[in-house]
């Protein structure tokens, strides 16, 4: 189940760096924020590409257009989860409650505490693992941005307050990320990612050193294609993701399996997206945005 969780929170955080909630001017001079409600994922028979597991993530909201809670399906071992956000009264989330369900029933019981910087960005979390009534810290995670409210480094720290690993983030002097870092608990090995864009902004490679292994992006309106080579040189594909977008926000994506070549892919996985638009005042579209670029961290 926490790889199927961490799954949706990358797809919600790729989805935010490219642009999955914007603030649109309609004709009257209005404006409209989209708040992602539903996401319907489906994975696919390699053999006859007919539906082998449905599973779907909903996204509730209060008034003021921040998160309430997040429900996910039960997956193909009977494992689902929930989170219900509590907040202060200006407005933070100061801590989840996190439940975990096997079969209905409830399993494990987590919460999340949340610190934030003089900015409003998320600065620290804190795991606990709840046992009759004890709170056991499981895990922490310290979050440095810049002014310009983008993350800069990341640090993942066990129980006893050792470093698991460091990510470190580099951006250029038009704010796009050209490079990450992440290193080992004992912060000396570590791999680089890289990031190139074209001259409209838009990402369309991540690479390595030395690994012929790469991700490309191609864009025609509002489709993209993702190519995920296993060997750039040699023209060897691993996945091919379509996805397309409408009014910024990614409405679809579908992966195909390329291991057999090109040729012979099949389709891998499915996934649509559903969104809620609603009208706020300037004070609450700034702090819905700043959760939103805080929650693939929270």
């Amino acid at each position: 189940m926490k790889s199927f969780r961490k799954y949706l929170i990358i797809v919600f955080a790729l989805a935010l760096m490219l642009s999955m909630s914007i603030t649109v001017y309609g004709a009257s001079g209005g404006k409209t924020t989209y708040l992602l409600t539903k996401e319907k994922y489906n994975e696919y028979d390699p053999n006859q590409e007919t539906i082998d597991e449905k599973r779907w993530t909903k996204y509730k909201y209060n008034k003021y257009g921040l998160m309430k809670s997040i429900v996910w399906s039960p997956d193909s071992y009977g494992y689902s989860e929930k989170w219900a956000f509590v907040y202060n009264s200006k407005k933070k989330a100061v801590k989840v409650n996190e439940l975990h369900y096997y079969d209905g029933d409830v399993v494990n019981r987590y919460c999340r505490k949340y610190s934030y910087n003089k900015r409003g960005y998320v600065s620290r979390v804190k795991v606990y693992w709840i046992d009759r009534g004890r709170y056991d810290l499981c895990s922490e995670t310290k979050l440095t941005w810049n002014k310009k409210g983008q993350i800069t480094k990341i640090r993942e720290l066990d129980d006893k307050g050792k470093t698991d690993s460091t990510d470190s983030y580099t951006y250029n002097k038009k704010g796009q990320l050209i490079k990450t870092r992440h290193y080992d608990a004992s912060d000396k090995k570590y791999t680089t990612t890289r990031y190139k864009y074209n001259q409209k902004g838009e990402l369309i490679k991540q690479y390595y050193k030395d690994d012929p292994a790469c991700t490309e992006w191609i864009y025609d309106g509002d489709k993209v294609t993702e190519i995920e080579y296993t060997d750039k040189s040699n023209n060897e594909i691993m996945f091919i993701n379509y996805k397309t977008y409408e009014n910024g926000n990614i409405m679809k994506e579908t992966q195909y399996d390329c291991m057999g070549g090109e040729d012979n892919k099949h389709k891998n996985s499915s996934c649509k997206y559903e969104y809620r638009k609603i009208k706020l005042s300037s004070k609450y579209r700034k702090l819905v945005r700043k959760q939103q670029i805080c929650l693939p961290y929270m």
